[in-house]
């Protein structure tokens, strides 16, 4: 029988063929069946519509809010499992902008969103009357959670060019500095440390295959300690159920690392400790920096493009000779 074809849309009308949300495209053919979307558009490929497809620019039928990786438009940020809808980060369990306005506090994304002249604190853009917006959440910085300077905050040095999930906050249990007689003058000689850090979802580090550095700061500009261990200087042994890295050197005279005598890395589900010790090499902590006191200082683990940093606080002994430090303030 002869005649000109039916669309899809007449097809369904007339009760042949199911087109379950009117868009004209039946539901056999449909990419997102449940979802209108005559243009079928499907940005990475993968089969499914734009429309209906959580990530429409990422192959991956896994992706979700928690996964680290940012996906517009269902997400505005993700920073992973670990710091979505943690207290004061910049980004909530639901993936979306966790900004407050400086003034009114009511919840934002951006500067539009609240009144004039206010901004929007916690997206990592400086608007309106905010004096900073770093967008983490790691504390004691240079600037408050309010978007205040925080001029005697410690700065996070080494890791500039380090943000969102990939900016960890750690946990020092336990860092003691001794001022010996095996380095002349004033300042710390020899130290031990011990901490732990919590990896964001979709974070892997490798520090047998990448490059790692310790340090300590202050007020900055610059540190008071640094280290860096080329890649492949951390072999890594244990099962991979539990990873172990270990550098050690009884000289602690490794090039670009001097005075480093052991770092020790242990990695369990989500969470890496961290040991690692120094020697014959002065850190000059000053002890009236950054309003003292309390002693207060940065100490940041680097692995790769992963930081993980933390400021403690020290107490020094009677003849200020050692000095005892840790995330929470240390006794005397």
């Amino acid at each position: 029988m002869g005649g000109a074809g039916l669309d899809g849309e007449t097809i369904q009308a007339i009760g042949f063929l199911p087109d379950a949300d009117h868009d004209g495209v039946l539901d056999g053919l449909d990419n997102c069946p449940s979802v209108p979307n005559p243009s079928q558009t499907d940005s990475d490929g993968d089969g499914l519509g734009d429309a209906c497809d959580y990530c429409p620019f990422r192959t991956d039928p896994t992706c979700r809010c928690g996964d680290g990786i940012t996906d517009p438009p269902s997400e505005q940020c993700d920073l992973g499992d670990a710091v979505n809808g943690a207290p004061d980060s910049p980004c909530t369990a639901t993936c979306q902008i966790a900004g407050k306005c400086t003034g009114s506090g009511t919840a934002c994304d951006d500067a539009s969103d609240c009144p004039a002249g206010q901004g929007c604190c916690g997206n990592a853009i400086r608007e309106g009357d905010e004096e900073c917006d770093d967008g983490n959440n790691i504390p004691d910085d240079l600037c408050a959670n309010d978007c205040i300077d925080n001029v005697q905050g410690v700065p996070i040095l080494g890791c500039e060019d380090i943000s969102g999930r990939h900016l960890l906050p750690a946990f020092v249990k336990r860092t003691t500095f001794m001022d010996t007689s095996a380095v002349a003058g004033p300042g710390y000689d020899m130290w031990r440390a011990k901490g732990d850090f919590n990896l964001g979802d979709a974070i892997l580090v490798a520090p047998d295959t990448e490059e790692v550095r310790i340090m300590f700061n202050q007020a900055g500009p610059g540190t008071l300690y640094s280290a860096t261990l080329a890649p492949g200087s951390l072999p890594q042994s244990g099962p991979a159920t539990m990873p172990r890295w270990s550098f050690l050197d009884a000289e602690a005279d490794v090039a670009g690392a001097v005075g480093l005598h052991k770092l020790r890395l242990k990695e369990r589900l989500n969470k890496v400790s961290d040991v690692f010790d120094g020697r014959n090499v002065s850190v000059p902590i000053d002890a009236n920096a950054l309003g003292a006191p309390p002693i207060r200082l940065r100490q940041t683990i680097r692995i790769g493009d992963d930081c993980a940093t933390a400021v403690i606080t020290c107490v020094a002994n009677p003849s200020n000779t050692s000095l005892k430090c840790g995330s929470v303030p240390a006794a005397p």
